[in-house]
């Protein structure tokens, strides 16, 4: 889960609207939106801002969801690597030749 995601998620979470977090914060509602919406990038200190008008601590703005945590790890790692991959809007394209190897699609450079 990428930062965006993360403020709207808690945002949501803490029944607060872009506008309150944004009095909160000090900040415009505009800018909230432009956060939500992976537009702009917020420093640690805007991180720190918003953490503080939702009223949680920056460690539980970047928490891992617990049930995540409670995996063993090979199975976390594979989660966390896959949630990572997707929200990058690529996918994976590659077909497994007889040899066992994998190749690029044709159909996928294109």
């Amino acid at each position: 889960m990428n930062i965006a995601e993360r403020i709207t998620e808690k945002r949501i979470k803490a029944e607060l609207s872009r506008n309150e977090v944004a009095r909160r914060a000090d900040l415009t509602e505009a800018y909230i939106g432009l956060l939500e919406r992976g537009l702009r990038n917020p420093t640690v200190d805007v991180v720190e801002r918003i953490c503080g008008a939702l009223g949680i601590t920056i460690q539980e703005f970047f928490a891992v969801d617990q049930e995540i945590a409670a995996l063993p790890p090979d199975i976390y790692a594979f989660v966390n690597k896959r949630e990572n991959h997707e929200s990058s809007g690529r996918e994976a394209c590659s077909v497994r030749s007889r040899g066992g190897r994998d190749h690029p699609r044709r159909d996928a450079a294109q």
